[in-house]
């Protein structure tokens, strides 16, 4: 799991603004894991919420538009803090230990 993670934050820290969609292709494409839209959903919230896990990530979804296709709308997913590393994350939290 913690491969996913680091492909998750890998697209969005950096990749301009990715959808869901390309997130779960850049994930797909870049491990060994299938992973569904569901499971993405489900991990990002983890990346998010889940104390345990100890990257506390700011993901952000915002709407937007995207340039091709500027009469639709879609969610994209930044980092609130440009500066957020989920690799000084995991170093915090193995300190903590």
């Amino acid at each position: 799991m913690l491969v996913r993670y680091l492909a998750i934050h890998k697209a969005i820290k950096f990749h301009h603004r990715p959808s869901l969609e390309d997130i779960l292709i850049y994930v797909n494409e870049r491990t060994s894991y299938q992973i569904s839209k569901r499971q993405l959903q489900l991990d990002i919230q983890e990346m998010r919420f889940n104390q345990d896990l100890g990257f506390e990530a700011p993901i952000l979804a915002v709407r937007g538009h995207r340039p091709a296709h500027s009469h639709k709308q879609t969610w994209f997913y930044i980092y609130e803090d440009p500066n957020y590393s989920i690799i000084e994350a995991i170093k915090k939290k193995l300190e903590s230990i």
